[in-house]
């Protein structure tokens, strides 16, 4: 959900329509950098591990160009 907010009304909903909540663990802060090179940096900042889910958007370019990179250095 948009800023990682959910009302009661919404939460109430989705879980009587049978649906799962997941939030993600960590930010990629994708949104607040201009570059795919600062991206990656921002990633490699953060500490993740199996099971994790990494917030990343997709209206951004130099998320897509980054993307490749970010998969390596998670496998990592």
């Amino acid at each position: 959900p948009p800023y990682g907010y959910l009302n009661p009304f919404a939460t109430f909903w989705l879980l009587l329509s049978g649906y799962q909540i997941m939030m993600w663990t960590h930010d990629s802060n994708d949104s607040y950098v201009h570059s795919a090179s600062e991206l990656l940096e921002e990633v490699n900042k953060i500490n993740l591990s199996s099971g994790n889910i990494l917030l990343m958007h997709d209206d951004y370019s130099h998320i897509l160009e980054a993307l490749d990179q970010i998969l390596i250095s998670i496998k990592s």
